[in-house]
């Protein structure tokens, strides 16, 4: 059975993106309620 590492690497991709969205909106997020 072969490893697909396109598959993986999009996935990482997505976490990666994911993470930064977050990163970026919580601190916004938190100095907008306080």
């Amino acid at each position: 059975m072969e490893f697909n590492y396109d598959h993986v690497k999009a996935s990482l991709l997505d976490v990666k993106e994911c993470s930064i969205v977050t990163v970026t909106f919580i601190p916004l997020f938190a100095f907008l309620t306080m």
